[in-house]
């Protein structure tokens, strides 16, 4: 109700009407007021009804309204249609010199105008030119109450910094006074690395504390007790050095006592690793034979399997003896050894290792 009120004040306040020799047009604002503020009501539904009609039945009694003062024109194009404003809560239309009824719809609610006048000669006080009948009037025609001349001067107001306003005399004066002298808080706020905690009446302190009053600085101390125990005062979780990840892997936190925990092996960047002279299997037999291994690659090897692996054998004493790569880990490449000539003639087998990771 408070919300309606103020839209239809609202209205009473903003009512703009242009001067016509046929018609009044009416441009307006529709608006709302929500905690104190302003603002438009975008696509609002006017109605221009007749004149003694009520917020029920005013969509009933429509009255034509049109697009300027020579009432020629329907606004909106279909007749006997009530008007939308804008999305700026904007509105237009012009009607006939006389009283009328003006219902504002929306989303917000509904307000109803019981009697909109559209005159011909505002400047003169609103006056609608012709003969009209008045049936009563309420209240006096002169003195304070309808001039109103006490009020139109900003009223005295109050000193905001030492006093307040208990209310209005007949000519908006405040009333004024003086705001109580504050009171001395202590323990105003409390916070926790600097940032604020909720107030209490009671400040609280566990035995890890000693508390002691100073009458001058007039403050309260608070100091740690001379007996501190337990793992989180002594750090005794921490006294060693704590469990890291294995060599080439990364860790993806710490604990709370220091170890390194989702230990992963990170891809590495391209690198080439190569191994001059490293022994492997020798065929045992004098005739053709084979022999299987593995080689452990040096500097950790890579992240992954995903590299070139190349092995040549460096000697081969007058025998036939070649090697080809069967399968790769991220750290290992597996081999076979074959001979097919003088196989006996050769004690321990050396070849490079040639790798590459992209």
């Amino acid at each position: 109700m408070k919300k309606l009120l103020s839209l239809a004040l609202l209205f009473a306040a903003q009512l703009v009407a242009v001067a016509a020799p046929v018609g009044v047009c009416i441009n307006n604002v529709a608006q709302t007021i929500s905690n104190g503020l302003i603002a438009p009501i975008p696509f609002a539904t006017i109605t221009l009804c007749t004149p003694g009609s009520t917020i029920s039945n005013c969509s009933a009694h429509i009255v034509q309204t049109y697009a300027d003062t020579t009432l020629t024109t329907f606004s909106p194009t279909t007749a006997l249609t009530p008007y939308t404003s804008d999305v700026g809560g904007n509105y237009y239309f012009c009607a006939p010199v006389g009283h009328y009824g003006l219902l504002i719809g929306s989303s917000y609610g509904s307000y109803f105008v019981p009697d909109v006048t559209l005159a011909d000669n505002w400047a003169a006080g609103g006056v609608v030119t012709g003969t009209w009948q008045a049936t009563s009037f309420v209240g006096p025609l002169t003195g304070n109450s309808s001039t109103a001349t006490a009020e139109q001067t900003l009223g005295a107001a109050c000193n905001p910094s030492t006093q307040y306003a208990y209310g209005l005399d007949i000519h908006w004066n405040a009333l004024c006074f003086n705001l109580p002298t504050p009171a001395t808080l202590y323990y105003q706020t409390d916070e926790t690395n600097g940032t604020p905690m909720p107030q209490e009446s009671v400040n609280n302190f566990s035995t890890n504390f000693v508390l002691s009053d100073s009458p001058s600085p007039s403050r309260t101390n608070v100091d740690l007790a001379a007996n501190i125990s337990s793992n989180a005062a002594t750090a005794s979780a921490l006294a060693a050095s704590p469990s890291n990840c294995s060599a080439n892997n990364a860790t993806t936190g710490i604990a709370a006592n220091g170890t390194a925990q989702g230990c992963f092996a990170p891809l590495l960047a391209s690198k080439t690793i190569v191994m001059v002279n490293t022994s492997v299997c020798t065929p045992t037999t004098s005739t053709d034979a084979n022999c299987t291994g593995s080689i452990t690659l040096s500097g950790g090897g890579y992240a992954d399997s995903a590299y070139a692996a190349l092995l040549q054998v460096t000697s081969s004493a007058a025998a036939s003896i070649g090697i080809v790569v069967t399968s790769k880990t991220a750290t290992t490449i597996s081999y076979s050894v074959y001979c097919t000539f003088n196989c006996g003639s050769y004690g321990t087998v050396q070849a490079d290792v040639f790798t590459y990771h992209p």
